[in-house]
C-alpha cells in the first residue's frame, strides 16, 4: 500500500536551524484513498524569527500564538470553523511522527518543510521516517506540462483550472490542499497511477 501526506508548514523563517514551526497542515490518504485533513499550531520561540517569514504566514493575524498560555499547542478538529483541543507540542510530535512514518511527503518545496519538521520532531524525542522520495509537485505539474525552469506557480495552476482564494495561501492547511489538488490533477490528466513502490 502506498501512503501519502500532502503536508505544508509555516514557519518562524527560512532557516531551519533558527526558525521555527508554528502552524502544519497534513492530509493523509489512506489505503482507501479517504482523505483526512488535520492541522496543529504551536507556539514557537521568536528569538529567531524573520520579519518577513512572519508576516508571508500572517502569523499575528491569524495565530495569536503570543498569547497562549502552557501546553502552547492545539490540534484544530474542524479547520472551517477553527474548533480546536488542546495538545501539548509532545502529542502533536507522537502524532505526525506516527502519521508520517513510510509515507510518501507531498508538497510545493517539500525538502523545506522536511527539514523543519526532523528539527521539530527531533525535539520531542520523534522522528521523521517518511519514505526518502519526496513528491515536489510544483516539480511534477511543471514537467508534466513540459515547462523548463523557471516556472510560474500561479500559472502552473492555472494550467490545470485550479483556482485559490487567496485567504487559503499561506495558512499550512490550505497549502496542503493545494498539493494535493495538483498532485491529483497531474495524475487524472496523465491517466498514469503513481508507483506503489
Amino acid at each position: 500500500m502506498t501512503k501519502y501526506v500532502f503536508l505544508d508548514t509555516e514557519t518562524t523563517g527560512l532557516n531551519p536551524d533558527t526558525c521555527e514551526i508554528w502552524e502544519i497542515g497534513a492530509i493523509l490518504r489512506d489505503e482507501d484513498n479517504a482523505d483526512v485533513e488535520y492541522a496543529w499550531q504551536v507556539r514557537p520561540s521568536l528569538v529567531g524569527a524573520e520579519p518577513t517569514g512572519l508576516r508571508i504566514g500572517r502569523y499575528y493575524e491569524r495565530g495569536q500564538l503570543h498569547a497562549w498560555l502552557p501546553p502552547a499547542g492545539k490540534r484544530i478538529v474542524h479547520p472551517e470553523s477553527e474548533e480546536y483541543t488542546i495538545s501539548s507540542p509532545n502529542e502533536i510530535a507522537a502524532e505526525l511522527a506516527q502519521m508520517l512514518d513510510n509515507a510518501f511527503l507531498v508538497g510545493a518545496v517539500p525538502w523545506f518543510d522536511e527539514r523543519f519538521l526532523q528539527r521539530f520532531l527531533a525535539q520531542y524525542n520523534q522522528a521523521a521516517t517518511n519514505h526518502y522520495h519526496l513528491v515536489d509537485v510544483e516539480t511534477l505539474a511543471a514537467g508534466a506540462l513540459g515547462l523548463k525552469p523557471k516556472w510560474d506557480f500561479n500559472a502552473v495552476l492555472d494550467a490545470y483550472g485550479l483556482k485559490y482564494d487567496e485567504a487559503d495561501r499561506h495558512t499550512a492547511l490550505g497549502d496542503a490542499r493545494m498539493a494535493r489538488d495538483l498532485f491529483d490533477a497531474v495524475y487524472a490528466t496523465d491517466q498514469t497511477q503513481p508507483d506503489s513502490a
